[in-house]
């Protein structure tokens, strides 16, 4: 099993490190712009030809994610953030 990269505390991170399998978020590179087009996720911030996206505005969304309706993306992100039982 992957472990899933966690984001850093703070700073900008790229789109490689937020989705797939390995990243925080479990959806495809197309879903992920969707829910930037829909409002879902932040807009990235452009530093020439990077996308860059903000670690709070992605964590704020994150947590308002995890508050709201049990949607898909919620219930993967707090399993992967639960320990594993030893059980």
């Amino acid at each position: 099993m992957n472990t899933p990269r966690m984001l850093p505390k703070e700073g900008f991170v790229r789109l490689r490190q937020i989705i797939g399998p390995d990243g925080c978020l479990p959806v495809s590179r197309s879903s992920f712009y969707a829910g930037v087009k829909t409002g879902l996720w932040p807009a990235p911030k452009k530093c020439g030809a990077m996308s860059l996206w903000s670690v709070a505005e992605l964590r704020a969304c994150l947590a308002r994610l995890e508050t709201s309706a049990d949607t898909p993306i919620a219930r993967t992100h707090r399993q992967r953030a639960e320990p594993a039982s030893l059980t």
